[in-house]
């Protein structure tokens, strides 16, 4: 067999991280296809590779017979002496042959079917690969835009794509950029397999801060919620398992250090981390965080809470477009009616949050959205 073919086998097994002796069977498999094609029979066909000379063997498995009935199956008993003089009737006879005997449309056919076989392995291994990898992290290398604004990411042999629908806003995506991605789906056709990566989902944030903070993996601090609005801001409630452990300085860490790494990834993105409690009350007035609270009533039929704030903390409990009271709606569960302490006292009506308010558009005066600008090609 040519020395190129095996070349391109061995890069093969490289580059698409598929086992050697599954190419072996690749190309025994092709081989056998070939000679059937070329003679009209089937053959059993043996593939020798030897990977580090770069070298592969063809034979043909025949049985030893005084006379010859059919040339594809069957060696005559002098010509087997031939090459090896202990043969006898009855034997396997491993019989060489040429590439070149096979034909050129026989070696094409050949080379299609490990070339399809390939993909095949290739698909199977990326979808296994990834499906275990579902909301985990992984880092990745930006290549390149398509017309619709999907993004290619280069995992280490596998292309992942960054759709457009789970791109930051705020974020610039540049060619050769490395990043972290959670990986949001894996899924296959009957031709190729596809990863898709996430840069705005919650558990991005989550996987980060285990990444960062010995105590969750361990188990002894929890992230109980976590309400993001990807780019902008992202709180988190956690909790202790050892009284002796502040969950809140655990994963803020010492000077702010654990916390402003995740924010990194994040591009810039404000990572609060407050505490948990049982306590609807105590929680919603931790989740308001930084604002200060006066006091909550809760409306349990509702689900609601009517929350007062002093006056000069309004404009920070609401946060700019509504993002840190809508971000706390989310992180509790709570729909909440927030009032300035002189609203109150007046009997005005207060600005009412729901869970539903999360998805509604920013208020006006609000920024606009950024938008991602195109990746310069390697020549800009």
């Amino acid at each position: 067999m040519p020395t190129d073919f095996v070349e391109a086998l061995v890069e093969i097994a490289r580059r698409k991280n598929i086992p050697q002796r599954e190419l072996v069977s690749l190309v025994k498999e092709a081989l056998s296809l070939a000679y059937r094609r070329r003679y009209g029979t089937p053959a059993d066909v043996e593939v020798e590779v030897d990977w580090k000379k770069k070298e592969a063997l063809v034979f043909v498995r025949k049985t030893v017979v005084e006379e010859v009935e059919n040339t594809h199956t069957q060696v005559s008993l002098a010509d087997a002496r031939q090459t090896d003089p202990d043969a006898v009737i009855g034997d396997i006879f491993m019989d060489q042959i040429e590439p070149e005997e096979l034909g050129r449309i026989a070696a094409q056919t050949a080379k299609q079917v490990v070339l399809q076989k390939v993909r095949e392995i290739e698909r199977d291994h990326v979808f296994g690969e990834y499906h275990q990898k579902l909301h985990q992290l992984v880092t990745g290398e930006i290549q390149r835009r398509d017309d619709r604004g999907n993004i290619f990411v280069n995992l280490g042999g596998t292309e992942a794509i960054l759709p457009r629908r789970e791109q930051v806003e705020t974020e610039r995506y540049r060619f050769a950029d490395k990043m972290r991605f959670l990986v949001l789906e894996a899924k296959q056709d009957a031709r190729t397999a596809q990863v898709i990566l996430s840069r705005t989902h919650p558990d991005l944030v989550r996987r980060l801060l285990e990444l960062e903070i010995p105590e969750i993996v361990e188990g002894i601090v929890e992230i109980v919620a976590l309400a993001r609005r990807a780019g902008l801001r992202t709180k988190v409630a956690v909790r202790s398992r050892d009284p002796r452990v502040d969950p809140v300085g655990a994963c803020i860490g010492s000077r702010g250090a654990r916390a402003s790494a995740v924010s990194s990834e994040v591009r810039g993105e404000r990572v609060e981390i407050v505490r948990w409690s049982a306590s609807p009350t105590e929680l919603l007035e931790n989740s308001l965080s930084p604002a200060r609270v006066q006091s909550v009533a809760l409306d349990d039929a509702t689900h609601s809470a009517r929350i007062i704030v002093p006056d000069d903390q309004l404009s920070l409990a609401i946060g700019k477009a509504g993002h840190n009271v809508q971000l706390a709606v989310k992180l509790t569960g709570w729909n909440i009616d927030l009032l300035s302490a002189a609203q109150a006292t007046a009997g005005e009506a207060g600005h009412l949050f729901e869970s539903a308010a999360e998805e509604q558009p920013a208020a006006e005066g609000s920024e606009p959205p950024i938008a991602a600008p195109s990746i310069p090609s390697r020549n800009e």
